[in-house]
């Protein structure tokens, strides 16, 4: 009998441990130690994010009016103005207002940076060569030199390539909103990327 007692002693202790253990000891952490513990464990995989995308590498080709074109590698969260600078800057001729400065680079870009005359020429339409728009690189002006494309649209596909990036292929550009595939036809061979 005296056997019994003790194991039922025994089980009373060992659920009574069981529910401390799984109530926190009799009581809860306040809702401020949990809101700042989750807080915390929150910024600590931003703090981590950050620094993995810092340190994830992207590569850019920068040509044109540039002191030193050429592929440079380049941290994930780099912006235009980085691959410039890193390229040597600015050549004398070189018009920095065809480029926006502060988008965000995307690994395997081409960032060309145009002459004041290119722009020009550009603008008045006669500039040499196959007289193409990239759709990746050019400003709203030159976007409305293509037929159906008013500033309006113009301003969606610089909006959508600063938010998702370069296009791929021409064919891209359908997936901006409010240009489908008549307005496509209309414009694909005066375009590229």
């Amino acid at each position: 009998m005296m056997l019994r007692r003790t194991e039922k002693k025994w089980c009373a202790a060992v659920l009574w441990l069981a529910v401390m253990l799984l109530t926190g000891c009799g009581g809860q952490a306040p809702e401020s130690t949990v809101g700042r513990t989750l807080a915390s464990a929150e910024s600590e995989a931003l703090s981590e994010a950050e620094t993995a995308r810092e340190t994830e590498k992207i590569y850019v080709y920068v040509c044109g009016a540039v002191a030193e074109p050429g592929v440079y590698p380049l941290s994930a969260d780099a912006r235009v103005q980085d691959a410039v600078r890193m390229a040597g800057g600015f050549t004398e001729e070189a018009d920095p207002e065809a480029l926006n400065l502060a988008r965000r680079l995307s690994d395997g870009e081409q960032i060309r940076v145009p002459t004041w005359e290119e722009q020009e020429q550009a603008a008045s339409g006669s500039a040499a060569g196959p007289g193409l728009v990239n759709i990746n690189t050019a400003t709203a002006e030159e976007l409305m030199t293509l037929n159906g494309i008013g500033q309006a649209k113009a301003e969606a596909i610089i909006s959508y390539r600063e938010r998702e990036g370069p296009f791929s292929s021409i064919e891209d550009v359908m997936q901006v909103p409010g240009i489908k595939e008549a307005a496509f036809l209309k414009i694909r061979d005066h375009i590229t990327v």
